[in-house]
């Protein structure tokens, strides 16, 4: 936290702070879904946290959604089903 910030943003980073808290519990408690969904909310109010960013991701991938997890090109995937499909593969 920076010393000029407005109490708006202090606010704001105290409630990223908690919610992020409580995404922590409930990843410790295995709880990926309640997690992610925590950790949406953190990302809306501390945009570009990479440590928000890291934990969504194990969260998805935990749940098996290694798409949005970030681990998967969707370029990529989407570029080689266009080629296995237009060559008959």
């Amino acid at each position: 936290m920076n010393c000029g910030s407005s109490p708006v943003d202090l606010l704001l980073q105290g409630r990223a702070r908690s919610l992020f808290l409580d995404a922590m519990l409930a990843y410790d408690e295995k709880r990926y879904g309640d997690a992610e969904a925590l950790l949406n909310d953190v990302a809306k109010l501390a945009p570009g946290d990479s440590e928000v960013s890291l934990y969504l991701g194990i969260c998805r991938l935990a749940e098996g959604n290694a798409f949005d997890a970030g681990l998967v090109d969707h370029k990529l995937v989407t570029g080689v089903r266009f080629e296995l499909t237009t060559f008959g593969l």
